[in-house]
C-alpha cells in the first residue's frame, strides 16, 4: 500500500493545480453515500481519516468508493462536506479527494506488478469492482417512510442492483414480500452496474432525487400495502420461479435466521458491500441515510 501511494504521489507531483494537496491512503472503515452526490469515507492507516469523494474527483481504476474494506489512495486538499441527512439537516465534514484510486473487490493485498496499481482505466471506463457477484442483488429496502418522504406505505421502496457486466432482462420476474407479489413488466431491462427501484407512489423519484439513469417501476396495486417495518422479507425470483436473491429483517426469518436488524423509521436496510453475497444477515446494516438509485 505504501509503495502504491508513493508511486501515485510521484506521478502527479508536477501538476500545479494539486500543489497544495497531500497524500492519503487506507482501508475504508465507514462509508456514507451523501445527498449532495458526495461519498464520505473514514479510512484507517497508514494515512487515514475522514475524506469526501465528489463527482469532480479525478478518479482512476475501479471507480469511486464502494464499500467498507476497500482500499483507497490518492491526494486530498481543502475541507469538504457530506449532507448525511436532509430532515433533520446533518452535515459531516472531511477532506476533499482531488485524486483517488481504489482496489477491486475483494480488496486485495498489494502485490508489486500485479496489475492492480492505480492508473489505467478512468472512472467512466471498464469497471470490475463487482466481479465477485454473478447475479442480481436486492441492494436496499426502505420499509417505513418518514414524513419528509411521504410518510405512508406507498412511499416505501425496494432497490435492485445489477453487479454483472451484462444487461439483465427482467421480464416477468417476480418480487415477493410477506403480503404482496409484484411481477416485473415485459421488456424491463437493467444495465450493468445500474439500479432499479420498485415503489407504489409516482412521486417517490422526486422525493429522493433518484437519478434519471435508475429506472423506477410503479406498482400501486400489488405493492400498495408496502413493507412491514418490524419484520418482513423481499425475494427476487426469475420468471421460472428460481430465487435469485432475498433478504429478511426483524421478526421475519424467511431469508435468514437470525434476520437482519429492523431499520428505524425513515432509515433503510442496505447491503454493506455490493461485491459479495454470503446469504447471511451480516451482509446488511441499518443506515440513517437511504440512497435509492445510487
Amino acid at each position: 500500500m505504501r509503495a502504491r501511494l508513493a508511486a501515485l504521489v510521484a506521478s502527479i507531483s508536477l501538476l500545479p493545480s494539486l500543489a497544495f494537496a497531500f497524500p492519503f491512503g487506507g482501508q475504508i472503515h465507514q462509508i456514507i453515500f451523501c445527498y449532495n452526490n458526495a461519498i464520505y469515507v473514514n479510512l484507517g492507516p497508514p494515512r487515514g481519516g475522514p475524506f469526501v469523494w465528489t463527482p469532480s474527483t479525478r478518479t482512476y481504476r475501479f471507480g469511486p468508493p464502494l464499500h467498507t474494506g476497500q482500499w483507497l489512495l490518492g491526494l486530498a486538499a481543502p475541507p469538504y462536506y457530506c449532507v448525511v441527512s436532509r430532515q433533520p439537516i446533518i452535515v459531516w465534514s472531511g477532506i476533499l479527494m482531488t485524486m483517488e484510486g481504489s482496489s477491486g473487490a475483494p480488496a486485495p493485498a498489494y502485490q508489486p506488478g500485479s496489475g492492480s496499481d492505480v492508473g489505467g482505466s478512468d472512472v467512466n471506463g471498464p469497471n470490475t469492482a463487482w466481479a465477485g457477484v454473478s447475479h442480481l442483488l436486492v441492494s436496499e429496502v426502505y420499509p417505513e417512510a418518514d414524513a419528509a418522504h411521504g410518510g405512508d406505505a406507498a412511499h416505501e421502496w425496494i432497490e435492485l442492483f445489477n453487479p454483472t457486466a451484462a444487461t439483465a432482462t427482467l421480464s416477468h420476474w417476480v418480487m415477493k414480500t410477506s403480503d404482496s407479489s409484484f411481477t416485473i413488466p415485459t421488456s424491463t431491462v437493467l444495465a450493468p452496474h445500474a439500479y432499479l427501484i420498485v415503489t407504489a407512489a409516482t412521486d417517490t423519484r422526486a422525493r429522493w432525487l433518484i437519478p434519471t439513469s435508475s429506472p423506477v417501476l410503479i406498482d400501486s396495486s400489488s405493492f400498495g400495502a408496502g413493507l412491514a417495518s418490524a419484520g418482513d422479507f423481499v425475494k427476487l425470483l426469475t420468471n421460472t420461479g428460481i430465487t435469485v436473491d432475498e433478504v429478511s429483517w426483524g421478526t421475519s426469518t424467511e431469508a435468514f435466521s437470525p434476520s437482519a436488524p429492523a431499520p428505524a423509521i425513515g432509515h433503510s436496510l442496505i447491503r454493506t458491500s455490493l461485491s459479495r453475497d454470503t446469504d447471511k444477515a451480516s451482509d446488511w446494516a441499518d443506515t440513517s441515510a437511504p440512497n435509492p438509485g445510487r
